[in-house]
């Protein structure tokens, strides 16, 4: 079997693309299932991550949450980034296995098409930053 390489700018554009496909379902999804809305704006956050991550190379090495977690704590350029990715991460995992009420804080559409949606927006922010660095070394 032979390998594939892909190169690391279409990897990267193409993690991109699906971040923000999944981040604008999520702005759709925040008066009518803010649950799905959080699910889906954690995605974003992730693809985001990968796109930087298949920039410098690390793309192979962050395939599991595990992976993310450690890759997050080595560079640090994305150290800003890394507690905004962690917040939408476990509010994530709230919204999939706790099943919390429509009532619950967190996953009223106030509260998630505010501060959740600023949590991706930091995230974006630092990967951008980050991705400007290695343009600009």
């Amino acid at each position: 079997m032979t390998s594939v390489t892909f190169d690391p700018h279409v990897r990267s554009d193409a993690h991109r693309a699906r971040a923000e496909r999944h981040y604008s379902l999520a702005r759709s999804l925040v008066q009518t299932a803010p649950d799905w809305a959080t699910i889906m704006l954690f995605y974003a956050a992730l693809h985001q991550m990968m796109r930087y991550a298949a920039l410098v190379g690390e793309y192979d090495r962050t395939l599991s949450h595990e992976d993310m977690r450690q890759f997050l704590r080595a560079r640090r350029e994305l150290r800003e980034g890394a507690p905004a990715y962690g917040t939408l991460k476990r509010l994530s995992e709230v919204a999939r296995y706790r099943c919390p009420p429509p009532s619950h804080d967190v996953m009223t559409p106030s509260v998630v098409g505010t501060q959740i949606l600023s949590q991706y927006s930091m995230v974006v922010r630092c990967v951008d930053a980050a991705i400007a660095g290695l343009s600009s070394s």
